[in-house]
C-alpha cells in the first residue's frame, strides 16, 4: 500500500497516459484495499486499465470485464471503478456499460422455418429434422434447425424458444400440442 500511495504522490492531477507502473503498484495490493472488490483480482488490472484519471486522493478507471464474453456473449462489461488511495478502499460503479466485441447477428426470421417444419409433421413426412416416435408423436431435432454455431448462448436460446412457439401457432388447429419441448403428439 506503502508504494502505491508514494507514487501516487508523484503524479500530477488528470488523465494518466502510461498506466504501466501504476497497474503494477495497484495489481500488488488490491487485495488489501476494502470496500466492493467487484470478483476482481489484481493481476486482471495488467494491461486493461483504460481512461485512468487521477483526482486526489481518487483514482479512477475503466477495466473490461469478460466474464460473459467467455460465457457465449460478444458483449464485455465495462467497470468503472474509484479508489481511494489515502484510505485504500475500492469501490465498483453501479452503473452498467458494455462494449460489443464481436457483429450481431442478423436476426433470425422464424416463421418461414415453422411453417416448413409444421408442413413435415402435418403430412407425416419423414426428414432429418424430425424423429417419428409413433404415427401420432414426433420430435423436433432442433439443432438441426436452429444449429448452435458461433450464436451466443442466450440467442440461440431465444431463436429457439421463437420457432417454437411459431410452430406451435402453426399445429394446434389440426389438434397438436407441445407434451415437452420440442416434442408434439396428436390429441386423440
Amino acid at each position: 500500500m506503502t508504494s502505491l500511495k508514494q507514487f501516487m504522490d508523484n503524479i500530477r492531477p488528470g488523465q494518466i497516459q502510461d498506466t504501466t507502473e501504476l497497474e503494477k503498484k495497484l495489481a500488488e495490493c488490491w487485495d488489501q484495499l476494502s470496500g466492493d472488490e467487484g470478483g476482481m483480482e489484481g493481476y486482471k488490472l495488467k494491461g486493461r486499465m483504460e481512461n485512468v484519471s487521477w483526482d486526489t486522493p481518487i483514482l479512477e478507471f475503466i477495466i473490461e470485464r469478460h466474464g460473459a464474453f467467455v460465457q457465449g456473449s460478444n458483449r464485455a462489461e465495462l467497470q468503472e471503478w474509484g479508489i481511494n488511495v489515502e484510505e485504500m478502499t475500492g469501490s465498483l460503479s453501479m452503473k452498467k456499460r458494455y462494449r460489443q466485441l464481436m457483429p450481431n447477428e442478423p436476426p433470425l426470421k422464424v416463421e418461414p422455418l415453422a411453417e416448413e417444419v409444421a408442413e413435415l409433421i402435418l403430412n407425416g413426412k419423414n426428414d432429418d429434422k424430425l424423429k417419428w416416435i409413433n404415427k401420432d408423436k414426433v420430435q423436433v431435432l432442433i439443432s438441426q434447425i436452429i444449429p448452435e454455431g458461433k450464436t451466443a448462448k442466450q440467442t440461440l436460446k431465444d431463436r429457439r424458444k421463437r420457432f417454437r412457439l411459431a410452430l406451435i401457432k402453426k399445429i394446434k388447429h389440426k389438434g397438436w400440442h407441445e407434451v415437452s419441448p420440442n416434442v408434439y403428439q396428436l390429441k386423440q
